[in-house]
């Protein structure tokens, strides 16, 4: 490995180890959205804790322009959830998020559809899939998820049970407790469903049923960079749209793809607490 990697690794570990929940708590303790007239909040970088004015940079230390927009965001969200049990899908290699309702003091869960064979390895707890959780009704405080949102339809071969976003939302609504909540973030102009990739807001707002789903709480982190540079496709993920984008005429595709910036959408929500509504 080398220098250069070693002292990124170690800056991760640095940074996962010593962001304490108080110091979270003093961060991020005042109003640094906009709110706009249809009900979803934006962030400018320049209202974001983490903008370092003196220097016009972001104070996150490690990751990409997108990855920095998830910390800040998994900061803000997940703070307040003390002493609560805590799902996470699609945990991955290396949760930040973990850390976050641990310190909050809260017992993190952590699903993952990886084997663990290979170089890539998972923090999971168990082997899980959205589409299949294998845990009781009514069993979690909060079920949450970073950056897999927009690949609930992708196929898994070891699921064999449908994968798409009614049955995936389901089955997270049966596990979560009645006034639970849901958090998720998903990139706009990146990859995943063609929902995420054109950026269509409201059909990805009718997800979230209202007969399920209230307090639903949507935010655009990145919408607003300046001064922070734009953040563009990488170049894999921007020459897969064809094979991903089919509902949407193809001048509207143009446009976006000439001049698309990518963000961050941060998704919010509440189970209804009145019973257990049939779905």
């Amino acid at each position: 490995m080398k220098l250069k990697d070693v002292l990124i690794s170690l800056k991760k570990r640095l940074y996962i180890f010593t962001t304490l929940h108080f110091k979270i708590q003093k961060e991020w303790n005042k109003q640094y959205w906009i709110e706009e007239e249809n009900g979803i909040r934006y962030i400018p970088c320049k209202l974001c804790p983490k903008y370092d004015f003196k220097n016009k940079s972001c104070m996150v230390p490690f990751g990409t322009a997108l990855r920095k927009c998830v910390t800040a965001a998994s900061e803000s969200n997940l703070r307040d959830f003390n002493n609560m049990k805590i799902l996470e899908i699609g945990c991955g290699e290396l949760s930040y998020a973990k850390k976050i309702v641990e310190n909050a003091g809260s017992t993190w869960v952590g699903i993952d559809p990886r084997t663990g064979k290979g170089k890539k390895k998972s923090v999971r707890t168990l082997y899980g899939h959205v589409a299949n959780i294998l845990f009781e009704d009514s069993f979690f405080d909060v079920v949450f998820g970073i950056q897999t949102l927009e690949h609930f339809e992708e196929k898994s071969p070891n699921i064999d049970k449908e994968s798409n976003y009614d049955f995936s939302l389901q089955e997270i609504w049966r596990v979560l407790k009645p006034g639970g909540w849901i958090y998720f973030d998903a990139p706009i102009h990146l990859h995943g469903h063609e929902m995420f990739i054109i950026g269509d807001i409201d059909r990805i707002k009718k997800l979230f049923k209202p007969k399920l789903w209230t307090n639903l709480i949507l935010e655009r982190w990145r919408y607003a960079n300046e001064p922070l540079p734009r953040y563009s496709p990488p170049l894999r993920d921007f020459q897969a749209w064809n094979g991903r984008v089919f509902s949407y005429d193809r001048n509207d595709i143009k446009a976006i793809k000439d001049n698309a910036s990518v963000w961050l959408l941060t998704i919010k929500a509440q189970k209804i607490e009145k019973g257990n509504v049939a779905i």
